[in-house]
Parts: C-alpha cells; sequence; structure tokens
C-alpha cells in the first residue's frame, strides 16, 4: 500500500522474470513471477497464477515477500461506492461479479477517493514484511447471488499444487488442468517441467486429448514437461508430427515430452475428441415369455469430431435368445449401411469409419427361446480408437413367475343409505 515509487530508478521498476499464458479454446493458464521495485532498495516478490476455466477464474498466489515496513495486500476487486456490495465471510457479490476467498482468509473493504469520486476495495491482508504470504480466490463472471453461495460451499476446482516453485488447479467439471512452473521441479502433484512453463491440458475420463505449452523465456528453450495422465492416441500423433517435438513418451498413467520451443513460443493441440457417452441400448419391453418377440435397439451417438480410425460393432445374444432372419437393420443419420452389417446365428458385427455421421442406430427383433425363469443381459460392445471399448447392454426378464393373490369383497350398507359399496 502506499504511493507508487517515482524514484531515479523507476524506469526498472519492474523486474519481473518471467510472465505469460498457455490458451487452449476459451481456457487459459496465466502466471507470472513478479518482481517489482518499491523504492530505491526496497523489493516486492510474488507468484501469481490465474486459471481461467468454463465457469470460474481461479487465481493463486505464492512467496509472497517484501523488505518494505508498508502493509502488502492482494487487491480483490474495485467497484463504486455506490454499487451494493453482498457478502459473507468468504464470499463477495456486485450484482454480476462474484468472487470466492478459498483458502480460510478473510476479505476487508476500504473507501478511496479518486478523482472525487468515491470506491470501494476489497482486499486480503498479507501484513508489513511478509515472508511467503499465499492467497486462493476464484472469480465468478456474469452469475448470481445464489450461484456465488452455493460455489463458495462447493468450488468445482481443486488445487493440486501452490508451492514456489508451481502453481496448479484442475477444474472438475470441465477436466481442465493448468499448470504455472516459475522454475524447474518435478514435485508438481505429479508434473514436471525442466524449466519455467505454463502448461495446460483437458482430459477425457483417464487420458489428455487437448494440450497447450508456452515458453515465457526470452530465448529458444528446450523444454521437458511430464503429465501424471495418459494421452489418447490422437494426440501422441499430432504431437509427434510436430516440428519443434523431439520426444514423446506415452505411458500407461503418463506422457512425456521434450520440445524446443522458441521465445514467447506456443505449442497448442486442441481437439474435440470422439465421445460416444451418449450411447445406449434399450429392449422393447422389461419381460417377455417364451416363444415372445422383443426389439432390440443400439444407438451409438459421437458428440465429438468424427472417427478417423476404424469402429467395429459387436452385438452377441446371449442363450436363450435366437436371432429373427432379415430382422437386422443398420442407420446412420438416415443412411442405410446394410451393406457393411453382418447378422449370422447369434451375432451380429459391424466395422467401418464414422467420419461424418455422428448418430449410427442398429435395430434387430429376437425369438425367447429359454423355456425357465432367467434374466437375459444383452450386451453391445464398441471399439475404436481413441476411445477405446465401450459397452451397453440392456436386461430382460423371462418366464417370470406369476402370483394369483385371491381378492375377496366385503360389503357393507352405509348408514345414510345410499348404497352399497365394496
Amino acid at each position: 500500500t502506499g504511493e507508487v515509487y517515482n524514484g531515479p530508478n523507476a524506469w526498472r521498476r519492474e523486474e519481473s522474470p518471467m510472465a505469460g499464458a498457455a490458451t487452449l479454446g476459451d481456457f487459459a493458464a496465466a502466471g507470472t513471477a513478479l518482481q517489482v521495485l518499491v523504492d530505491d532498495d526496497r523489493r516486492l516478490w510474488a507468484h501469481k497464477s490465474c486459471f481461467a476455466f468454463d465457469e470460474e477464474v481461479v487465481c493463486l498466489g505464492s512467496d509472497i515477500r517484501s523488505d518494505d515496513p508498508r502493509p502488502v495486500r492482494t487487491y480483490l476487486h474495485t467497484l463504486p461506492a455506490a454499487r451494493t456490495l453482498e457478502g459473507g465471510g468468504n464470499w463477495l457479490y456486485d450484482g454480476t461479479l462474484g468472487v470466492v476467498v478459498a483458502d480460510g482468509a478473510t476479505w476487508k473493504q476500504e473507501t478511496v477517493t479518486y478523482n472525487d469520486r468515491d470506491w470501494v476495495q476489497t482486499f486480503v491482508e498479507h501484513g508489513a514484511r511478509p515472508g511467503g504470504a499465499t492467497y486462493r480466490f476464484a472469480y465468478l463472471p456474469m452469475t448470481s447471488r445464489s450461484r456465488t453461495q452455493s460455489y463458495a460451499q462447493a468450488p468445482d476446482f481443486e488445487v493440486l499444487v501452490q508451492t514456489v516453485a508451481a502453481h496448479g488447479v484442475r477444474d472438475r467439471s470441465s477436466q481442465a488442468t493448468g499448470v504455472v512452473f516459475f522454475e524447474a521441479t518435478e514435485q508438481a502433484a505429479g508434473h514436471a517441467a525442466s524449466g519455467p512453463a505454463h502448461l495446460l491440458y483437458i482430459a477425457q475420463g483417464d487420458r489428455v486429448h487437448s494440450l497447450a505449452l508456452y515458453n515465457p523465456s526470452p530465448t529458444t528453450t528446450t523444454l521437458t514437461i511430464t503429465v501424471p495422465l495418459a494421452p489418447m492416441p490422437i494426440l501422441v500423433s499430432r504431437m509427434q508430427a510436430h516440428p519443434w517435438v523431439t520426444s514423446v513418451q506415452a505411458g500407461a498413467g503418463s506422457l512425456t515430452f521434450t520440445a524446443q520451443v522458441p521465445r514467447f513460443g506456443s505449442l497448442v493441440w486442441l481437439q474435440r475428441p470422439p465421445d460416444l457417452s451418449k450411447s445406449y441400448k434399450i429392449v422393447s419391453r422389461p419381460d417377455a415369455r417364451v416363444g415372445e418377440t422383443v426389439t432390440y435397439t443400439v444407438v451409438v451417438r459421437n458428440s465429438g469430431d468424427p472417427f478417423t480410425d476404424t469402429m467395429r460393432l459387436t452385438d452377441t445374444l446371449p442363450s436363450g435368445l435366437r436371432l429373427v432372419a432379415g430382422s437386422c437393420h443398420l442407420r446412420a443419420d438416415g443412411a442405410d449401411l446394410l451393406g457393411a452389417l453382418a447378422c449370422t446365428g447369434s451375432r451380429i458385427t459391424w466395422q467401418g469409419v464414422l467420419s461424418s455421421s455422428t448418430v449410427l442406430t442398429l435395430t434387430y427383433r429376437a425369438r425367447v427361446d429359454e423355456e425357465r425363469p432367467a434374466v437375459l443381459r444383452n450386451t453391445v460392445v464398441v471399439e475404436s480408437s481413441p476411445v477405446g471399448v465401450l459397452s451397453r447392454s440392456a436386461t430382460m426378464i423371462v418366464n417370470a413367475y406369476r402370483i394369483v393373490l385371491p381378492l375377496i369383497l366385503k360389503q357393507s350398507l352405509m348408514a345414510n343409505g345410499r348404497g352399497l359399496y365394496s
């Protein structure tokens, strides 16, 4: 706090050795190793980062130090004093912007005057001459008061690491993770970097499909990065094809790569991989008896990018069901694909590249041959890179026992004489 330094050395006031950001679409991982001259011989240091995800911008601070006697603060928000500011112990809301302080600290406020106008400033206090202070908060743009309060109770992000060497945050809903490396480290919650860097990646399940890397150094730098998740094959192939990348090692649960990145240069591999999570299988009725016929429907729905590799679909009927000849039909967004479909015995198979269609629909009829009471589970398996193996099942009860309960009607004469009731 206090006046901005304007002495003879003001021209070199900003001495920060590192700053920048990695971006993937609308997401970003930004950070700076702040070093500011606050007097002729006094400085302020801080490692600061912000991670922009789908709903929030998460900001971390560490290694906040100062050799100046004035108090050090991290300002959260400034707004005209005429605006309404609401808040609780760890949140505040100004009508459109929510702020959640997530590390147990209490925010404070003060009114100041600039250009004959009053302003309210909110901040977190670190005290005079801090020796390694930290902060942790999240901005919620264009949100509501109720959402700010609920988010304060259950934030959607997880801080993976917040040390002098690195900051890392994972957003649960989008499965995006950002890491800012302020120096070389192998101790960043499974992540590692051979030097200062900004890393951002997005996973689907337990595999990475998109990744970005930024070199904040003013010189071309060879960076080796480790991520504690396995990559999708599509990401590996695209990384290997990039001229800056010299090595890619994809393990069962990790990814390590080396790249020679120009000064202030970025590597970006952004893709929306094929996503079959909304696929399903249903049967026309939940129960049937021997000799009856039911219809199965399998819908393979892709909500991601088109497939480039061969897809294999296998549907094997369980014992007790018999495929009705000529009943198999396969369509992809309305186009017949009968030529690629094989229905023989108790097995249905299809393979092809689903490059332009997003919905594959298979229907067929099956006759119940099982004579005893049983539960028949019918499963379809879809295999394709980079999705892997997907299975969907439909369950039906056959020949269920029927229980007949006697119904006894008792007639009574109503007191008001209107008649009998049972």
